[in-house]
Order: C-alpha cells, then sequence, then structure tokens
C-alpha cells in the first residue's frame, strides 16, 4: 500500500495544457506540450476534439474488479488517485453521484463508478479491466451528449494504471457557454475506440455506451463588473464566478492590443489565484472560445475558497509566441500582469 500512495504523490502535470479551440497556431502548441510531456510524466491528460466529460467519484469497487478492490482499501476512491494533479478532484466526496454501470465489449470492461454535475461542468470517474496491456496511458475517445444542453467545450482526461491490464481513470467536459439546466440532466457517453498511447496506430474498436441522470448541485452566480487590468499589451476582464460546495467557476476574457500584436503570433494566459490570508488555490483551465487567441473569453475553476477569506487575488502570466521553423511555436516572452482582486461575498 505503500508503493502505492508514493506512487500517486509522485503524479504531475503539465499546467500550460488548456484546452481552447481556436485557431490551428493553438492545436500547435498544445501537441508540442504533450510531446514534451509524454517523456518525462507518468500519464497523460488528453483534449479530444468532440465533447469530454469530467469524472470525480466515490468508488464503491463491486466483484468486477476485485484486484483494484484490494489494492484502494483505504483510498476509497477514484478520483483521489489525482488529488496530486488537482485540489478539485479530491472535493467531490459526499456529493458524487453513484452509476455503477459496467459495459464490456472486444476483451475490455469499463465501469463508470460516479459522477457529478455542478451546473457548470459534468464530471465522470470510470475504471477499465482488459484481457490485456494496454499501456500506461489508453485513451478511450468517444462522444458525450445532454439531452438539456447543446454543446460542449473539449475537457481534461486523465488515467492511472493502478494494476496489470487495470486502469482508473477521469474524464471532464465543460458547459463553457447557453442556459445550463439547473436540476436534472440526461447524460449519453458513448465510448467507441480504445487507443494505446505509446503506439497511436494501435487501438481497439469497442461499443461503451452508458445513459443516466445526474441532479445539479447547488450554485449561486455573482456578476462582476469594473474588474479590470491593462498591462503589457494585455487587458485582462473578470465577468462573473459561480460557486459550488465543490467549487469555484470564474469567468474572465482578454483582448490584446496592436503593439503586442505585431511582435507575437500567438498569446496564451495562464493565471495563479490565492485569496487576501495567503492561501494558493490549484486553477484548473477549462479553455476559451474567440475568434483567435488575442482575443477570448476564458474560464478557470478552483477549490472552494477558506471559509475566512473575504477576497481573492488572480494574477495572469501571459505568454508569447512566435511562428518557427517547420509551423512550430516558439515561446518568445513570458510576463506577469498586473494582479486583480476580487471581493467575496459573505453570507
Amino acid at each position: 500500500m505503500n508503493n502505492i500512495y508514493k506512487r500517486f504523490s509522485e503524479l504531475k502535470i503539465d499546467p500550460k495544457i488548456e484546452p481552447m479551440p481556436v485557431e490551428e497556431a493553438e492545436k500547435d502548441r498544445v501537441k508540442n506540450l504533450r510531446r514534451k510531456k509524454k517523456s518525462t510524466q507518468p500519464f497523460i491528460r488528453n483534449t479530444f476534439v468532440a465533447a469530454a466529460v469530467l469524472s470525480f467519484s466515490v468508488v464503491t469497487f463491486s466483484v468486477s474488479f476485485p484486484a483494484i478492490a484490494a489494492q484502494l482499501p483505504i483510498i476509497g476512491s477514484v478520483f483521489s488517485l489525482f488529488q496530486e494533479e488537482s485540489q478539485l478532484v479530491s472535493d467531490y466526496g459526499e456529493y458524487t453521484t453513484a452509476i455503477g454501470m459496467t459495459k464490456e465489449d472486444s476483451g475490455v470492461e469499463i465501469t463508470i463508478t460516479d459522477a457529478v454535475y455542478d451546473g457548470e461542468s459534468v464530471s465522470i470517474s470510470f475504471t477499465m479491466e482488459s484481457d490485456r496491456d494496454l499501456g500506461e496511458n489508453p485513451i478511450l475517445q468517444g462522444g458525450l451528449s445532454i439531452e438539456e444542453y447543446e454543446g460542449h467545450t473539449p475537457g481534461n482526461y486523465m488515467i492511472e494504471k493502478v494494476s496489470d491490464n487495470q486502469y482508473a481513470g477521469v474524464f471532464i467536459t465543460y458547459l463553457m457557454t447557453g442556459s445550463k439546466p439547473k436540476d436534472t440532466i440526461h447524460v449519453n457517453w458513448k465510448g467507441r475506440e480504445l487507443t494505446i498511447a505509446e503506439d497511436l496506430a494501435n487501438y481497439i474498436e469497442g461499443d461503451w455506451e452508458f445513459d443516466f441522470e445526474l441532479e445539479s448541485l447547488e450554485s449561486e452566480t455573482i456578476q462582476l463588473s469594473n474588474l479590470n487590468v491593462t498591462d503589457k499589451g494585455i487587458t485582462v476582464n473578470v465577468t462573473k464566478m459561480t460557486t459550488t460546495p465543490v467549487s469555484n467557476t470564474i469567468y474572465l476574457s482578454n483582448s490584446t492590443s496592436q503593439e503586442l500584436k505585431d511582435k507575437c503570433d500567438f498569446v496564451s494566459l495562464d493565471f495563479k489565484v490565492v485569496d487576501n490570508l495567503g492561501n494558493e488555490y490549484d486553477v484548473l483551465n477549462n479553455g476559451g472560445f474567440g475568434t483567435n487567441s488575442y482575443n477570448m473569453s476564458r474560464r478557470i475553476m478552483t477549490p472552494v475558497f477558506e471559509p475566512e477569506a473575504t477576497s481573492i487575488i488572480i494574477t495572469p502570466v501571459a505568454s508569447a509566441y512566435n511562428e518557427g521553423n517547420s509551423n512550430k511555436l516558439e515561446l518568445i516572452e513570458e510576463f506577469t500582469l498586473t494582479p486583480i482582486e476580487v471581493q467575496l461575498e459573505k453570507k
């Protein structure tokens, strides 16, 4: 058991990988970062072109996965395996909905253990058992649809090999725009192909389709105004924030001056979040949308803020790129912008 905990505590990610369905330059940047990450990290995070789903779960392993259950008697949940990647993953606890659905095809058995719908994203945790080795990072490809909601933003996919031919994973989709249902949603997840990350030409076709319902967690949204900063040729606005029992979702937008556009081909933004007490929070980029990287609407998520905190400070960190040889983006400058303070409403 100590060895398992040691493996999980050593898990790291590349925080610059962020799914943003914009121009080709962004896709190249993500591909380059993923290539770099594969050589140094024990597992991958994938961005799907189709709608993706995140999943956090309190897992009660049944007889379908006795080996995994034996290895995780204390950990007790799939999402806890990825707590080193983000505090968010370990905060779902009692708020998950037990699913417990299993589908087997082509020698691969996939079980959705639990899921969460917080009004801003859908989260699904799953386990996988195969009759053959699927490498370290099998990628489950497919499509997600929500009957009550049109359109999704690609999400985050994490998977960890926990034993021979056995895996546990978390899968995220973000509801970025449109009217978000406040009560029950009907989710359909179609898994159609398993790709071996170490050998992309090697894949397994199958039918792993799941239908289930999720009730929304309670949430509150506040509109924010006059919270912006213009610095070093970039303007960042904080427009609104949604709070739930498990997370905070912050909406932002950015625009770029012509002077900076003339200097670089692409601009990327990451964000750091701390509170007035000095607590630092993990930031999960939900990606964004816009006409190009210079003008984007963005969204980030953080864990629940400390109850004693009265404000948070958001610090944008910009990276400027130029297109180099072979159409690859090359980092030319990284700079920190002036922080933006957001007052927290106390009930």
